[in-house]
């Protein structure tokens, strides 16, 4: 096992340890604390993204994840049309099997109006749109009248869907 790992230099070494000894040598390092109990922390020094909930993040997955991405849809992407919703599947837009998209990041926008959506953010009831099938798909409510207040949007050919999110690693543990 090595004892020096460059670029972890210094009073710090006795806080980790290589996880794993593979070809790649200290692809995951594990996290102690000052008895040397370990902590629930470990980084991955290959992929640099985490895989489990208590993963550290690497800066470039850090700047991968906060970064805001906006994809443009149009009246030909709805993958669903029922009397009650028109739903998006959000499978072209990142890994749905690794990836979630942050809920409160979540912003939808029909010809620039935002819609309107409330924890726990897979309810239909007083929303415009909501989550379904673990957030791999967004669907939005087709208009209709709730306790005298107008909720949705029947969407048509030639509205410009605009989604404005941010993802999350799903938690693995």
């Amino acid at each position: 096992m090595r004892t020096q790992l460059e670029g972890y230099k210094g009073n710090l070494r006795k806080f980790y340890a290589p996880v794993s000894e593979s070809k790649f040598n200290t692809d995951k390092l594990q996290f102690t604390d000052t008895s040397g109990s370990n902590l629930p922390y470990r980084m991955n020094n290959i992929d640099g993204e985490p895989t489990i909930k208590y993963d550290v993040l690497s800066m470039g997955a850090m700047i991968d994840f906060s970064r805001e991405r906006i994809k443009e849809f149009g009246y030909t992407d709805i993958s669903t049309s029922t009397s009650e919703y028109q739903e998006f599947d959000l499978n072209d837009l990142f890994s749905v099997f690794k990836y979630t998209p942050r809920r409160e990041s979540f912003k939808l926008s029909v010809n620039k109006i935002v819609q309107f959506n409330i924890p726990p953010w897979t309810s239909a009831t007083g929303t415009d749109y909501y989550f379904a099938d673990s957030y791999k798909k967004v669907r939005v409510k087709k208009q209709v009248i709730e306790s005298g207040v107008v909720r949705g949007i029947t969407l048509q050919s030639g509205d410009q869907i605009v989604l404005r999110y941010k993802i999350q690693p799903r938690d693995l543990d």
